[in-house]
């Protein structure tokens, strides 16, 4: 039961945290920074995909137009890409031909502020801050 119950718990998080995220990229205003966010969040998805996907080498890689042996380090590469554009974004910094996010429009965020602005989901955003953090090695901390 817990090895089926796992894997809907982990997407509910997941799934209420981007609307969380989403909803901030959305009150950002940015065109750019939405798509930065939008490609690592999007290489993330491929990266476990395609690691589950090419477990059986049975199934074949067709589907893929970058090969095996590169799809691990290049969507890796893409992802640092994606994430340091969008760091320069916020910083208010141009990017190629990407305007940087004005401050002004940065909304301000709070955990109180974020529980009434997402009464939804905040609390599977902050299970999955806990979780996250738990696994880089911090002590769970209380509730």
């Amino acid at each position: 039961m817990h090895g089926s119950l796992l894997p809907v718990l982990n997407k509910k998080l997941i799934a209420n945290s981007l609307n969380i995220v989403f909803g901030i990229l959305q009150k950002c205003g940015s065109k750019a920074l939405t798509t930065e966010s939008s490609a690592y969040l999007s290489l993330a998805v491929y990266k476990v995909f395609r690691l589950l996907y090419s477990a059986n080498s049975k199934n074949p890689q067709g589907l893929f137009s970058v090969p095996q042996k590169l799809g691990s380090g290049r969507s890796s590469a893409a992802q640092h890409i994606a994430f340091s554009n969008a760091e320069c974004l916020l910083s208010g910094d141009k990017v190629d031909s990407m305007e940087g996010v004005d401050k002004d429009s940065l909304p301000s965020l709070s955990p109180e502020k974020l529980s009434a602005d997402y009464p939804l989901f905040a609390s599977s955003l902050y299970n999955l801050i806990q979780n996250s953090e738990v696994r880089m090695g911090a002590k769970k901390q209380p509730k």
